[in-house]
């Protein structure tokens, strides 16, 4: 994280997002399995959208990984399919065990570009890094999919899937 959250959320909230969390610990794709599974649904993350701080690649690739991002990895092994051709560090920064990382927002499928300007217009990074959908994705060339959890407990929060195939958007 660079900045604080205060601008984003002011932003998913104009946009009418459905859901959000910010990334800690549990990484990116922690939370969104978190988020995925008070919903009963799947998501695909276009993971060559998903912006990583310049120099944060070329550290993971040389072997500088925390303890908590290894776990991470451990811990999501069989719940997230990585397509082969993800390379290995960006697979690694999509684990990343963060202390205040950026927002994860799922957002209405028509919301999703204009939240995403209004993101930038508030100089913040933004980007559509993935979309929410019903059951197990199919792999693609350039997802990582995460299939749907085996998890029955539902949370309280509005589902993350209360309309179809919302974007998913990060913002730091």
């Amino acid at each position: 994280m660079t900045l604080l959250n205060m601008g984003a959320s002011e932003a998913a909230l104009a946009a009418g997002v459905r859901a959000a969390t910010d990334i800690t610990g549990f990484g990116l794709l922690g939370h969104l399995r978190r988020m995925l599974s008070a919903s009963r649904a799947a998501a695909e993350v276009y993971a060559d959208q998903v912006p990583v701080l310049a120099g944060a690649a070329e550290l993971a690739q040389a072997g500088f990984v925390s303890g908590g991002t290894r776990a991470n990895m451990e811990r999501m092994n069989g719940a997230v399919a990585l397509d082969e051709r993800i390379p290995p560090e960006l697979a690694m920064l999509l684990h990343d065990a963060q202390t205040s990382g950026g927002l994860l927002l799922a957002a209405p499928p028509v919301a999703a570009p204009g939240l995403r300007e209004d993101l930038r217009a508030r100089g913040l990074s933004a980007a559509v890094v993935g979309k929410v959908v019903d059951g197990r994705p199919r792999p693609h060339q350039r997802y990582l999919t995460m299939p749907r959890s085996r998890n029955t407990r539902t949370a309280s929060a509005v589902p993350v899937a209360s309309a179809a195939f919302l974007p998913i958007a990060w913002a730091c």
